[in-house]
């Protein structure tokens, strides 16, 4: 079986309007005009079960925009995904918005973890996110362990939050509130974090970073401390490699259905940053065709860097 990771970016729409968001996700209702129907998003259920009845270990990761601005809709979805592919198999990545003590039981039944984004501890100001960003995380994480959920927080790291005030900060909130992993990943200036160039962290001081997370983690007196996962993007750890991991992978799909090599090549608005990294789109065909296409096949039949950053 052919490891494959999906990363599904059900909705555009969001409350949050990051400065730095990697899809140009928006408040405004009119970022859904182009997205995919109730009926036609529980079409893609059909085609991941066709990948794996094709030699593709499936995973599928959900998310945004934020997906529980429109619980009716994503709820279902989640639901047949689970059904169909097995619950170890769905995962999702929000902010933690909208989520209540029902919705947490609904998530610890159906999908095998939910991941947040906190960048800073709650409560302290940080450039590049809204004020109550890692609030709703906070909130979030208790409801979701009280139901029984596997909780993960990932940190995006910047210039803004490299610092080890920053890491042992986010770290021990990790350890007092028993989160199950701490993820880790560089910042990458795709979307509107393409307005934030000084935020990238060049390789030497990634580096630096991640053998000071390591040395934290190591001395850390904690009885409890999560898995602390990074990004194979990170140099300084055994997972880094340079390798692009574009459909050899992973995919992503976006909120109008266009299947995409790699889900940091969007615009501020949500426009693909060069036409060979879209492949296609499930309304046309399905995700098997997709990857056996030419376009995918330039991906997947030689290795690249990342010609994002070349």
């Amino acid at each position: 079986m052919k490891a494959l990771s999906v990363i599904y970016d059900v909705t555009a729409l969001c409350p949050w309007d990051c400065p730095v968001c990697c899809m140009g996700a928006s408040h405004e209702e009119t970022c859904r005009k182009d997205e995919l129907t109730a009926e036609q998003q529980l079409g893609i259920v059909p085609q991941l079960a066709e990948l794996r009845e094709n030699g593709y270990d499936v995973k599928i990761d959900l998310s945004g925009g934020e997906i529980f601005t429109d619980k009716a809709k994503h709820l279902p979805l989640i639901h047949s995904l689970s059904e169909t592919l097995g619950k170890d198999k769905v995962g999702i990545s929000c902010s933690g918005f909208g989520i209540d003590a029902e919705l947490a039981g609904f998530l610890s039944t159906y999908v095998h973890d939910v991941e947040m984004t906190m960048d800073v501890v709650p409560y302290r100001p940080y450039p590049l996110r809204p004020v109550g960003y890692s609030v709703a995380a906070a909130k979030a994480v208790s409801l979701l362990k009280n139901a029984g959920c596997e909780v993960g927080l990932q940190t995006v790291v910047s210039s803004y939050n490299s610092s080890f005030a920053d890491a042992f900060s986010v770290f021990a909130w990790c350890c007092a509130n028993h989160v199950d992993n701490w993820s880790l990943l560089r910042f990458f200036p795709s979307g509107r974090g393409a307005q934030f160039p000084e935020a990238w962290m060049n390789d030497k001081t990634c580096e630096q970073y991640v053998h000071m997370v390591q040395e934290l983690v190591r001395n850390c007196p904690s009885e409890y401390k999560p898995e602390v996962d990074f990004h194979y993007s990170m140099p300084g750890h055994i997972k880094y490699s340079e390798t692009c991991r574009c459909v050899c992978h992973s995919i992503g799909i976006l909120p109008n259905g266009d299947v995409v090599a790699c889900f940091w090549a969007l615009d501020s608005s949500t426009g693909i940053v060069d036409p060979k990294f879209l492949l296609g789109n499930v309304k046309q065909n399905s995700l098997l065709e997709i990857l056996n296409s030419p376009k995918a096949h330039y991906w997947s039949d030689c290795h690249h860097g990342c010609e994002l950053a070349a």
